[in-house]
């Protein structure tokens, strides 16, 4: 028996909202072709009072060729990365919002879809999933901000997750982006990814207070930037680059 279940929250219906079971169901969600369609806040509930360790896999179905897509669990990961390597901590009777899929079309019409599927990493059969078709052309049941509840009774393996910087400013940006550090997690390096998961910019960090990234080199679109220390991520950041 499975101890998780997901709900979603926030679906816009006539003007209010509605809550409805989502665990193994499909939701369509409508973009234009130009522009990055993403789920929206994803928010991952614990209802135990034991702190749950979570990864999630992606699993793509039908692609739109010439199509990307990505998804973020704190870190953002790109089109090759279908399990997130890392767990996240969900504390007990806390909450996690920080799960977001993006799906580029790159102006290629159709449709592609992609489920996610959140698993305990105590017990990989405690897992639940949702399937979304993301469409650029068409009527679906386009979404406001969805919020999705997983709900756990289980108890997992305690980790813990800690803020390292504060989001990116200004953004978008044609020049330079910054982010201030938490000193006490004394990042020591930073690296910046494209959508595609490809290392555009690395820099080594001697200030443990503030980093600044210059930009205008960089196509526009959408970046990320991991936070590291002795050589692993401890945290991520996006932005966006318009000139």
């Amino acid at each position: 028996m499975k101890n998780i279940y997901l709900s979603l929250l926030a679906i816009l219906v006539a003007g209010g909202l509605s809550a409805q079971n989502l665990n193994g169901r499909t939701i369509t969600i409508v973009g234009d072709s130009a522009e990055i369609i993403e789920t929206g806040v994803v928010r991952v509930n614990n209802n135990s009072s034991q702190n749950v360790s979570l990864k999630v896999k992606r699993q793509e179905g039908n692609l739109v060729a010439g199509s990307a897509n990505y998804f973020c669990w704190t870190i953002c990961y790109g089109p090759s990365t279908n399990v997130s390597p890392s767990a996240m901590t969900v504390t007990g009777n806390g909450y996690n919002d920080n799960f977001h899929g993006y799906y580029d079309p790159a102006m290629n019409p159709g449709e592609s879809t992609i489920s996610y599927i959140f698993f305990n990493t105590a017990n990989t059969n405690d897992s639940v999933w949702f399937t979304v078709n993301y469409r650029t052309s068409g009527v679906g049941d386009t979404l406001s901000d969805p919020f999705i509840d997983v709900n756990f009774s289980a108890a997992g393996i305690s980790e813990n997750s800690t803020k390292v910087s504060s989001p990116a400013y200004p953004n978008p940006s044609a020049n330079h982006v910054s982010f201030n550090l938490v000193k006490s997690e004394k990042t020591d390096r930073v690296e910046v990814y494209n959508m595609l998961g490809e290392k555009v910019y690395v820099q080594q960090l001697t200030d443990f207070s503030k980093v600044i990234i210059p930009v205008n080199r960089l196509h526009d679109g959408i970046y990320f930037c991991n936070f590291l220390r002795n050589g692993n991520v401890i945290g991520a950041e996006r932005f966006s680059v318009v000139h």
